[in-house]
């Protein structure tokens, strides 16, 4: 009986060591949590980029957890977001937009954005905590379309000088008829006649008068 009662406890104990042994090899891979987001806002159109790091070992002696981040907009300058080789004990958080300083690139662009973090418990990246996140992002502003105008050139009047009309005086035809004065002649021809006949009347009126006078003598 009490060799079984040792036995059960050997085997207990064995299974006791053998999880534990587990969860302690399985402890440094849970340990560390790098997050990376980047994305191009549509409502606040602005392109985003956010680090967090939770859990990482911390160091001694020399050993350092460092981070590096940058920007790449397409045909633009790299912006440095986190200067290489930045230092930091065991989380580390971030957002860049285009509010922070420095702010990430133009959103009417593609940018590229990658975040480097080296662990100190894994220098060679075999265990996941010394990794590298690269990514593109599309633009989400759009660039407005070129407006062609066409400029209308002014229309020019030409004035013409008027044309020089030389007159060639008309010399009137030698006529039998007087000119016309704007008199009218009419008139006085008829007031001549009337005193023509009238003086002829008076006339022969004296003679008959004479002729009786002498007559009566």
């Amino acid at each position: 009986m009490r060799q079984g009662l040792r036995r059960t406890i050997g085997l207990g104990g064995a299974a006791f060591v053998a999880v534990g042994a587990a969860l302690v090899l399985t402890l440094p891979a849970s340990a560390h949590h790098p997050k990376f987001t980047a994305t191009c806002d549509t409502e606040s159109h602005q392109m985003v980029l956010t680090i967090d790091l939770e859990q990482y070992a911390k160091g001694s002696d020399g050993q350092v957890n460092t981070i590096t981040a940058t920007d790449q907009p397409a045909g633009g300058k790299l912006i440095t977001l986190i200067d290489a080789g930045t230092k930091f004990d065991t989380t580390f958080t971030a957002t860049f937009n285009a509010s922070s300083t420095p702010a990430t690139g133009a959103a009417d662009v593609t940018n590229t954005f990658m975040v480097s973090v080296k662990a100190w418990d894994d220098p060679n990246g075999d265990k996941g905590f010394t990794t590298t996140f690269n990514q593109a992002v599309e633009p989400c502003v759009k660039t407005p379309p070129t407006t062609t105008t066409t400029t209308v050139p002014p229309t020019t009047t030409t004035t013409k000088p008027a044309a020089t009309t030389t007159k060639t005086p008309v010399v009137a035809a030698a006529s039998s008829q007087l000119p016309n004065t704007g008199v009218n002649a009419g008139m006085p021809l008829l007031v001549a006649g009337v005193l023509v006949v009238a003086g002829g009347g008076i006339l022969l009126w004296l003679r008959i008068a004479a002729k009786r006078r002498s007559t009566n003598n």
